[in-house]
């Protein structure tokens, strides 16, 4: 069993109420905290799956909702587990209405890391981050360093660093295309639309995620019994839209020089790669990567994964699943994240 408390973190104005589960022995021999953080559309509760998991093997965890995605735990469902009333949000969380860009999130989630982990010996955690979380997670451990000891990261690779170039330019446009743009749209419509906008942008984007759930029913039938914990179309709004407005605005800007780079990459070399005339490490600490192999197209390079494999402190393993593989193959998630824990101490 588990103990759950929590508390709010107050940082850069918007409150980030990030809860803090430890294993129930109360000996003081929990193991790493690792701090949880998800993607488009979800909310911390996609993660409850591997949170009781990881508890009950004496890791401390950590979860939270990052601003305008938090739907779902406002409705407090009683069907979400180790969710009780306490986990209602206050209501105070003044955010700003236009969102935030990545530099934004990553100093949020950086403070919200160092404030959970203030009454802890090791002040580093694990990062566990998936989708729109995996780009915010390695732009934390590329900033911040000191504050993360490994990552477990599911279905998206390292994201792009340093200044955008022209060679970049197709793959942004594909994505765009696929669906970023379109996502976009919505929230610039929400944003900007006077009155019926928010109404517009919101049906929109319920209308694409129902869209892909109808597909023959398959990514319900993925998840099973744990459809309860994933994206409904109910739970999104235009106003979760902004990473990806402030991805490719972020783009195009640094494209025409009229921006410098957000999160310059890579980082001053250390003297043995500077030795050895070796690009720095991408990221700089062990890694752990789980990727389904179920889906159209793969959110990561095939360099990048290369690269992870012929490092001795990293792993790639591939799950036979779609995107939302914490979902779909929980068991197997669980199991590949304990077991590369224990053996990368």
């Amino acid at each position: 069993m588990y103990e759950y408390s929590a508390r709010t973190v107050v940082t850069m104005g918007p409150q980030l109420r990030v809860h803090v589960y430890d294993s129930s022995n109360g000996d003081g021999g929990e193991k790493d905290t690792v701090f949880f953080v998800h993607g488009w559309p979800d909310d911390e509760s996609v993660w409850s799956l591997q949170v009781e998991h990881l508890v009950g093997e004496g890791y401390r965890c950590c979860t939270c909702s990052l601003p305008h995605f938090d739907q779902k735990v406002k409705e407090n469902r009683s069907s979400l587990p180790m969710m009780g009333p306490s986990y209602v949000l206050d209501g105070n969380t003044n955010w700003r209405s236009s969102g935030y860009n990545f530099s934004e999130i990553v100093d949020l989630l950086a403070e919200a890391v160092q404030r959970s982990q203030a009454s802890q010996d090791d002040k580093r955690v694990v990062l566990c981050i998936h989708d729109w979380g995996s780009w915010f997670g390695f732009y934390l451990q590329t900033r911040y360093p000191h504050l993360v000891k490994k990552i477990v990261a599911l279905d998206v690779g390292f994201p792009r660093t340093g200044t955008a170039r022209f060679a970049q330019l197709p793959l942004m446009v594909t994505m765009g295309v696929a669906y970023q743009y379109y996502l976009s749209i919505c929230y610039l419509i929400g944003r900007f639309v006077p009155f019926i906008g928010p109404s517009i942008g919101n049906y929109f984007v319920r209308w694409m995620v129902g869209l892909d759930q109808m597909k023959g029913n398959k990514f319900e039938k993925r998840l099973g019994d744990h459809k309860h914990l994933s994206l409904q179309p109910k739970d999104c709004t235009a106003n979760q839209c902004y990473p990806y407005y402030f991805v490719h605005k972020q783009f195009l800007l640094e494209l025409l020089g009229l921006r410098n780079a957000e999160f310059p990459f890579p980082p001053t070399k250390n003297n043995e790669d500077a030795k050895h005339n070796r690009k720095p490490k991408k990221p700089s600490c062990p890694t752990l990567f789980l990727w389904g192999n179920k889906k159209g197209f793969k959110f990561h390079s095939g360099a990048w994964e290369r690269a992870l494999e012929a490092r001795d402190d990293c792993m790639v393993y591939a799950v036979k699943g779609g995107h939302w593989i914490q979902l779909e193959r929980p068991s197997e998630v669980n199991e590949k994240m304990s077991s590369w824990l224990k053996s990368s101490l």
